[in-house]
């Protein structure tokens, strides 16, 4: 497999304590978007649907969809509220036996007093909730260029 389908393409590494973004909210976003990476690789052997190579870019695609749309909004939304967010696209569509089909991916849920929510979800199964702690993107959001450095000028 080429390394967009790798199990673990961030190296993301659990610290020892086991605490990973489904416990604590991660402190780190480079820690958060490889474990975020590493929760859309489905294996086949955990699953009666086919799950192919495709599939698997196309939740990761989603996650990071998720995360951007999180990033410029996430200030706007009520604290302890469903954002009402749509799932970012794409929603993958798995193939399950006996022609059911099932569909997976990531939606920006809410926004607590201390972190994120994001929820991967799979239809048949349980949601899996991963946390990005507030402190890590607070005053990091994105800044309009002033008009003097403006790219084109």
């Amino acid at each position: 497999m080429n390394q967009a389908t790798s199990v673990n393409p961030f190296g993301y590494f659990c610290p020892s304590n086991g605490c990973t973004p489904e416990y604590v909210p991660c402190q780190d976003f480079n820690d958060f978007l490889g474990y975020g990476l590493l929760v859309c690789w489905i294996d086949g052997a955990d699953t009666v649907c086919r799950i192919r190579p495709h599939d698997v870019c196309d939740l990761r695609e989603a996650f990071l969809n998720c995360v951007e749309d999180a990033m410029r909004f996430w200030q706007e939304q009520e604290i302890g509220k469903d954002t009402g967010c749509d799932p970012a696209q794409p929603i993958v569509s798995l193939a399950c036996p006996q022609e059911e089909c099932c569909e997976a991916g990531w939606r920006f849920e809410r926004v607590d007093e201390d972190a994120l929510l994001f929820v991967f979800f799979w239809t048949g199964a349980d949601d899996r909730a991963i946390w990005l702690a507030r402190e890590v993107i607070e005053g990091k959001e994105q800044r309009p260029w002033p008009p003097s450095l403006r790219p084109g000028r």
